[in-house]
């Protein structure tokens, strides 16, 4: 399935003439607001206007950080490259940085050429400030709200064309929060705004009569696993589109499928729906000088290492984590609260989900049942060794008996005399009885015994991994389980002097691991 750039490069060559405007091109141009136009695109107050073509052609030339955020790398150029878009004026750029009053806003106009112009507000940055803005949300009006209705009614000027508003994410807030504050005269500017998976708005701050006088020109999309768009939801989404991602990735705009000129439709996950829940809980649950002291004590810590952008934290790995714990422990008391009040909404939700229904299902016994396994071969691996091959040895035995029995009940055919098969059958448990009990071939046998066993995992994960309709989490899930449990298969055959016991701990953490993986996917699993 599609996304923005096979849309892009399979319907850009069509004017808006001849297909109008769609929900697919609000995302894009969302997406374009990310983009660091500086120098390029003239400023508000500013004539003139540089065609998206241009705009590509200049930001190579002026090498500027291509955006704030996870953009591939040829989205303008994909963008400049088609008809649709080439020749869209851009104009009215801003972009605001002030990180001692909490202040990151960007935006621009996208003239398109059919008397239409969509202005877009920048996201979120990586950068840690930028998602503090996002959390502060909570308990304050926002200085980057604040810029964006005036922006909005500075640059909204011309009684002679539409305008559609939107953003992806904080983007998405701020179009809404500044369509909500423009002047009555210029309302009937306003054709559409669009939230792609932005939060709502905090009722305790904003006046929700406002909101109610927009609803009808707002269209709210949120990808079928959100969590972002989900903060103080005020009603249903508009439209529910499918990402090719499940976690916190399906919020980037580029994970969400397009097919045609539409978006693929999909319903909300119940996984995702497990996470709001919590978020809506602890929110609620804590007043507003609570909000403010856990925002700034929370930032501050992540900024303690040293860190300025999200990625940064994860890269000095436990030491930086390390450091943010240190500093939560120094934080003040009322952060200490709000935190418990998080960890007890995190309880309270947790119970919840219907357990008996997943306690009772095949996916739980086996992941139970395989964890187990996995503690006993790590716990006690000299012991797991023999269990595992005189337990394949015996269950050889009782097949052997049961075709033994078998044939012992069926009248002799005359081609292979009853007597030699069931000799044949007695000489063969014979020798597995006489095998297993000598310890040199068990080790052996064990070591057989434990590939074939990850092999034929490794086959039925592969083919879980190509099942259709399968989520791509899902599917990266059994596809990686294969790849594993292949080599844990062939280490034996490529490494015949491999210790035993090595082999036997390092496969047995794998089984644990895997064991609890398929137990938490069974409990979270949407229900059917």
């Amino acid at each position: 399935m599609g996304n923005i750039l096979s849309y892009l490069k399979w319907r850009g060559d069509l004017s808006f003439s001849e297909r109008p405007f769609c929900p697919v091109d609000n995302l894009v141009l969302s997406e374009l607001s990310y983009l660091n136009f500086s120098g390029i695109v003239p400023g508000v107050g500013q004539t003139g206007f540089v065609t998206i073509k241009d705009a590509a052609v200049g930001m190579r030339s002026l090498k500027n950080d291509p955006s704030v955020n996870v953009i591939p790398a040829d989205f303008l150029d994909t963008v400049a490259n088609s008809r649709r878009f080439a020749s869209a004026r851009l104009s009215n750029y801003a972009d605001i940085s002030v990180p001692s009053e909490n202040l990151q806003f960007s935006a621009i106009h996208i003239s398109l050429g059919d008397g239409t112009v969509y202005i877009a507000f920048r996201g979120t940055s990586n950068d840690i400030d930028g998602w503090r803005e996002d959390f502060s949300m909570s308990y304050q009006l926002m200085p980057s709200q604040k810029q964006a209705a005036a922006y909005l009614n500075a640059t909204m000027t011309d009684p002679e064309v539409s305008y559609r508003i939107g953003g992806h994410s904080k983007g998405g807030n701020l179009a809404l929060f500044a369509a909500m504050h423009c002047p009555e005269s210029k309302m009937p500017l306003i054709k559409e705004i669009y939230s792609n998976d932005g939060p709502g708005l905090c009722p305790e701050i904003i006046d929700m009569a406002r909101y109610h006088s927009v609803r009808e020109k707002l269209i709210r999309i949120l990808p079928d696993y959100s969590l972002i768009g989900k903060l103080f939801e005020q009603d249903n989404a508009d439209m529910v589109v499918k990402s090719s991602v499940q976690g916190a990735m399906a919020h980037s705009g580029f994970m969400w499928e397009v097919e045609g000129y539409q978006f693929v439709p999909s319903h909300p996950n119940p996984e995702s729906k497990f996470f709001n829940d919590i978020f809506d809980t602890w929110i609620e649950s804590s007043d507003m000088e609570q909000r403010e002291t856990f925002t700034r004590d929370f930032f501050d810590a992540l900024k303690a290492g040293g860190a300025e952008t999200m990625s940064e934290i994860t890269a000095n790995g436990m030491d930086g984590i390390a450091t943010i714990l240190l500093a939560l422990i120094r934080s003040e008391s009322r952060t200490k609260v709000v935190i418990g009040k998080f960890i007890k909404s995190t309880a309270e939700n947790v119970k919840k989900v219907n357990l008996w229904e997943a306690i009772k299902s095949k996916e739980m016994l086996f992941g139970f049942l395989t964890f187990l396994l996995g503690l006993f071969i790590v716990a006690a691996p000299g012991w797991a060794e023999k269990f595992i091959g005189i337990g394949f040895g015996i269950f050889i035995i009782f097949t052997l008996a049961k075709y033994m029995l078998k044939d012992a009940m069926k009248p002799d055919t005359g081609k292979v005399p009853k007597k030699w098969k069931l000799i044949t059958y007695i000489i063969l448990m014979c020798i597995i009885i006489t095998l297993i009990n000598q310890t040199g071939f068990l080790s052996g046998f064990t070591r057989i015994i434990m590939a074939a066993c990850f092999l034929w995992l490794a086959y039925k994960e592969i083919r879980r991994a190509a099942g259709k309709a399968l989520p791509l989490s899902e599917r990266i899930f059994h596809i990686v389980v294969a790849v594993i449990s292949c080599l844990f298969g062939i280490l034996p055959v490529v490494i015949p002097a491999l210790e035993l016991v090595y082999y036997t701990i390092a496969s047995g953490s794998f089984i644990i691991i895997y064991g609890g993986a398929v137990m938490v996917k069974t409990i979270f699993r949407p229900s059917r």
